[in-house]
């Protein structure tokens, strides 16, 4: 891994959306309908998941790689990186998490749909 120093605008911005992001999941997590209905998360708070994947170096990496990316290019939407499930019949366990861009993510939507 690279040792790359991430500037103070880059880490600042990338702990804003990480903690939306985790927002996000656990609010998904509390779902009773929809796509989301039985998508369950290890995490009983936005805090505890932030946190957690805050101590993991590699994931930190890429999360503020990305977060770099997003804001020099613009903050355009596609480039914002989010936590993507890795087996997406799987729930939100640190195991099952990895992180991608949004247009990765939507790709990765796109192709495990089956044609009609």
């Amino acid at each position: 891994m690279n040792k790359e120093k991430f500037s103070k605008e880059v880490t600042r911005e990338g702990h804003i959306l990480l903690t939306k992001t985790c927002n996000n999941i656990i609010a998904r997590s509390r779902l009773t309908e929809g796509t989301y209905k039985n998508v369950k998360c290890s995490f009983k708070s936005a805090r505890k998941l932030r946190d957690s994947l805050k101590s993991e170096k590699k994931f930190m990496y890429k999360w503020y790689t990305l977060t770099k990316e997003f804001l020099e290019q613009g903050e355009i939407r596609p480039l914002r990186p989010v936590i993507d499930r890795i087996d997406e019949k799987g729930h939100y366990f640190k195991s099952n998490m990895q992180v991608l861009t949004c247009s990765e993510n939507a790709r990765k939507a796109r192709i495990k749909k089956p044609c009609a």
